[in-house]
């Protein structure tokens, strides 16, 4: 799946009427050496009431060794899938991160950062793009895989034809 993929998936998944902008994407090869994974992604701006909000969202496959306990803020959703719900009050790109395991062993992380993204000299401030429950149910979406169909590639390059890199 390329980053691309991943913005398009995104952006269909959400509920309609969100206004979105801030529209960045890097493919796994692009996103080594900058993150944990080397797993494309894709990165959006939500308008909520509050304000401006900024999420990542990660997609690859799910280590085979990880743990769902409910004393590392795991449990399962409606469909079964394992969801783990992480806070890092210290990190404003990574505060709020919710990841769900498919039942394929596709990995969805969405990030939730309580700043924007990196516009040169600072992370200006941000809110919550979404609840804890909205971002899980984006991470379910089937939608998601590691894989896509040459066709899917293809719509995903044409509907974004030049996407900047991730900050």
């Amino acid at each position: 799946m390329s980053g691309a993929a991943v913005l398009a998936t995104v952006l269909d998944a959400l509920p309609a009427g969100l206004q979105t902008s801030g529209y960045a994407a890097n493919g796994a090869t692009d996103a080594h050496g900058k993150y944990a994974a080397d797993v494309p992604v894709a990165q959006v701006n939500i308008q909520t009431p509050q304000g401006l909000g900024m999420m990542r969202v990660f997609v690859g496959t799910a280590s085979p060794d990880a743990k769902c306990s409910t004393d590392d803020g795991c449990h399962r959703d409606k469909y079964g899938q394992q969801v783990r719900t992480t806070h890092v009050a210290d990190n404003c790109i990574q505060n709020t991160v919710i990841t769900v395991r498919h039942a394929d062993s596709t990995a969805v992380t969405v990030q939730m950062a309580t700043c924007l993204a990196w516009n040169g000299t600072a992370n200006l401030p941000g809110v919550l793009p979404l609840t804890e429950e909205a971002a899980a149910e984006l991470a379910a979406n089937p939608a998601f895989h590691t894989m896509m169909t040459p066709a899917q590639g293809a719509a995903a390059a044409a509907r974004f034809p030049a996407l900047p890199p991730i900050n």
